[in-house]
């Protein structure tokens, strides 16, 4: 017992000295860090902004938050810190001359008790732009006279007469004359300079502006170098240049982002003769390299109402080696499961249209209806100005579709028409411009010919950036449908409009806006509308919040009819930012719950916002 005792006693002394160190050595670092922060003083910058132009406090104040002199410690050499201050009163001389105060005076005083440096500051007067002048290769620019050259007018510019001589003009204008160059002429090298002259009798600025430039040239032939499977006829219709066209640096790096868009090149290189030919015609080469044509992906998605699901898809750019695309993908949720293919080939007859053949096999176990079906379409596109894209094409679609344990079947051909415009800035997360869509499809039943109706759809987005940095977006959609001839009890269930669930009307279950039958499941309708509104709110590079508004239904009638009252959802979603796009979580309550049909909240989760 004794033995122990002393085991247990030397132990606890070992461990009260640890402790003991641990305390003195801390309380010494602790006076150590408080005796360095009361010697590193800091110089302060001071100035007196009673002499100062009102419209130069702000850019003071920016130089003054940036000076190097007030970041030293006390206790430097004086010649350092004096060297420092001469920095701070250089840069603060090319901000004042920026803006047109050329004959500024900086005087420099230092109060040792006070520490700090009292800068003084004398403006002067601004000066101003006296006429530009343009210089042709060493020659004076006479705007009646044919010199070879088409320049802008002089008044165009901004650093004219009498304006006051900010730098940010010059460059400007120079920036300026060198985009009309480009866009009007066609030379091989050229080079814009610009030379100003100071005057401080007059306070004026002259500013001159020099171009040197050979002569006019066209393209020559266009060839390509390390091709492997992709076919140079496909390339070619890529191409904004052509042979003979005016050779312009611009239309190049156009050409270079159109093959880009192809997404089957890796790397353009543009080579370029050292000089044009003799009769000024310069052959283009665009040596390349080529990306993997194939892509598979794969993605998953959740939400209360149904459930998990996955999709997972391959796809081949390049088919037939003239950029034909075949895509294929598998889509498994617990009530619907679907494969589908699709095939476009571009430049089809003509160089803006393409040419697309579509195949699924689907089945559909819902609340509305089970069906089970394979359809196969066919149809062309034309792109247009202002981004908009029209089609027409044919579709065949038959489907075994049992509603309220009665099952029918039904070949319904139909011929599609639609149009289309995207102005959004981007496919998964926009923060400006719009979308509209707008689909007609006359519809026959061949088995029942008596069914025979026209199905027309309208869509449309809208993105408002609330800032300027684009972290607050304003978003609105809106959608109306509607069904003319048969009645909506002999359209096929498929084709009836539904609303509800996490792309329609968020709060309530699939399908479940709208006309239900006496067990409370949907029948859907022969016309919808939903409207929806999001503040998307970017609080931070990662993570943003998004509060929303959805409204909407479906309606028996192909009229609207404004007795039938829409129904809202509204809630919160997450998002979570991510390289390829923005990852949503969506949390919505029905706001018009109706007993023993809504759930008191739905869950949603997927890639990309909601619209």
């Amino acid at each position: 017992m004794r033995i122990k005792f002393l085991a247990k006693k030397k132990i606890n002394y070992i461990f009260l000295i640890i402790f003991s160190i641990f305390i003195c050595s801390s309380q010494l670092f602790a006076t150590e860090d408080v005796g360095s922060k009361i010697k590193k003083k800091f110089y302060n910058i001071k100035v007196d902004y009673s002499t100062i132009p009102k419209e130069l406090e702000n850019i003071i104040e920016t130089w003054k938050n940036k000076s190097i002199a007030q970041d030293i410690p006390l206790g430097v050499d004086d010649s350092y810190f004096d060297y420092l201050l001469d920095q701070d009163k250089s840069m603060l001389r090319i901000l004042l001359e920026s803006e047109g105060y050329y004959g500024s005076e900086i005087d420099i005083e230092i109060d040792i008790e006070k520490h700090q440096a009292d800068f003084n500051i004398d403006a002067g007067k601004i000066y101003r732009f006296t006429t530009p002048i343009i210089i042709v290769n060493s020659l004076p620019y006479i705007a009646d006279k044919d010199s070879g050259v088409n320049l802008p007018n002089i008044k165009s510019l901004k650093a004219t007469e009498n304006v006051a001589a900010k730098v940010s003009l010059v460059v400007i204008d120079e920036e300026f004359i060198n985009n009309w160059i480009e866009k009007n002429n066609c030379f091989f090298h050229y080079h814009v300079n610009n030379k100003a002259i100071v005057n401080h009798i007059n306070h004026t600025v002259s500013v001159s502006y020099d171009i040197t430039h050979d002569k006019n040239v066209v393209f020559g032939d266009i060839s390509f170098l390390n091709l492997s499977s992709i076919d140079q006829s496909y390339l070619m219709n890529l191409l904004t240049i052509k042979k003979g066209e005016c050779f312009k640096r611009s239309s190049i790096n156009k050409t270079r982002s159109s093959l880009k868009k192809s997404n089957l090149l890796d790397k353009i290189l543009v080579i370029l003769p050292e000089i044009p030919s003799a009769d000024g015609v310069v052959p283009i080469v665009f040596s390349l390299s080529e990306n993997a044509h194939h892509t598979i992906k794969a993605g998953s998605n959740f939400s209360t109402d149904l459930g998990f699901g996955f999709n997972i898809g391959w796809e081949h750019r390049n088919f037939f080696s003239e950029g034909e695309k075949l895509s294929s993908n598998l889509s498994i949720t617990e009530i619907e499961k679907e494969l589908s293919a699709i095939f476009s080939k571009p430049f089809f007859r003509r160089k803006d249209q393409t040419l697309k053949i579509e195949g699924s096999i689907k089945r559909e176990d819902n609340d509305a209806y089970e069906s089970n079906g394979v359809s196969l379409s066919e149809s062309i596109e034309r792109k247009f100005k202002n981004n908009w894209l029209a089609g027409i094409g044919t579709k065949y679609n038959y489907e075994s579709i049992t509603e309220d344990k009665v099952e029918d079947n039904h070949f319904l051909v139909s011929m599609p028409l639609f149009a289309s415009q995207n102005k959004k800035d981007n496919p998964l997360d926009p923060k400006n411009g719009w979308t509209l869509y707008l689909n007609t499809a006359p519809f026959i039943d061949v088995l029942d010919t008596n069914i025979i109706f026209l199905k027309n759809h309208v869509s449309g987005t809208y993105y408002l950036p609330l800032t300027d940095s684009q972290r607050v977006t304003l978003a609105f959609k809106t959608a109306v449908g509607s069904i003319a001839g048969s009645p909506s009890e002999d359209i096929p269930a498929t084709e009836r409009f539904y609303a509800g669930g996490a792309t329609s009307v968020r709060g309530y279950g699939y399908q479940l806006v709208g006309p239900l039958n006496d067990d409370n499941d949907p029948i859907g309708g022969s016309s919808v509308m939903e409207l929806s509104t999001e503040i998307r709110m970017k609080i931070s590079d990662e993570y943003g919040i998004v509060p929303f508004v959805d409204c909407g239904t479906s309606f028996s009638s192909r009229y609207m009819d404004s007795g039938e009252k829409l129904l809202c959802g509204a809630g919160i979603g997450l998002r979570y930012y991510t390289s390829f796009g923005p990852l949503r979580i969506d949390y919505a309550v029905p706001l018009d719950k109706r007993p023993g049909i809504d759930d008191s909240f739905q869950l949603y989760f997927s890639i990309g916002q909601s619209f």
